[in-house]
């Protein structure tokens, strides 16, 4: 029972410890939200990070850019760092219904660089998807792609430290058995 329980704390610690050691910033909130629907188009788009990003004076290595229906950049060309939060406005004049398409890079404090995108609607969701599907369909399909979008990562180390914890118990009733 003893190595059982070291065994598992060891296992614990060093999934964990990973986890810790080599983690890097993650989109905390975005502003317009993941997939979700507009009926005005917003003056600026945030993306706020688990961690600030980097700012070398003279640089540009964060930033957001926000592409219309039409696949033009329809944000400005300056990406303002405040916080932990990248923020950038929007043209004015630019309110086309359908999907708009947001583009991020961020370098974190230890220089490590995420980039990733999402999509939100103005209007309606997507030509694609019609009437009372669409309805139904974002209803349904939005809390759980955002939250995946989100949590990917957490999941991903819950589930090794579950496997792990459950493979320590199959052993030990095995060796309890013997």
């Amino acid at each position: 029972m003893r190595k059982l329980s070291l065994l598992l704390a060891i296992s614990l610690f060093s999934i964990l410890g990973h986890t810790n050691a080599y983690s890097h910033s993650s989109v905390v909130k975005t502003t317009p939200q993941y997939k979700s629907t507009l009926r005005a188009l917003p003056e600026e788009i945030s993306i706020r990070f688990s961690e600030e990003p980097l700012v070398i004076p003279g640089e540009v290595i964060n930033s957001i850019t926000v592409i219309n229906p039409q696949g033009e950049v329809i944000s400005d060309s300056f990406t303002e760092v405040s916080g932990k939060s990248l923020i950038v406005g929007i043209s004015e004049g630019q309110s086309e219904k359908g999907s708009y398409k947001v583009r991020y890079r961020m370098a974190s404090g230890d220089g490590h660089v995420i980039s990733g995108n999402y999509e939100f609607y103005l209007g309606h969701p997507s030509e694609k998807i019609s009437g009372k599907e669409k309805e139904s369909a974002g209803d349904r399909q939005w809390w759980g792609e955002h939250f995946l979008h989100l949590h990917r990562d957490h999941i991903i180390y819950a589930a090794g430290v579950l496997v792990v914890a459950v493979g320590l118990l199959i052993w030990r009733r095995r060796a309890q058995s013997r």
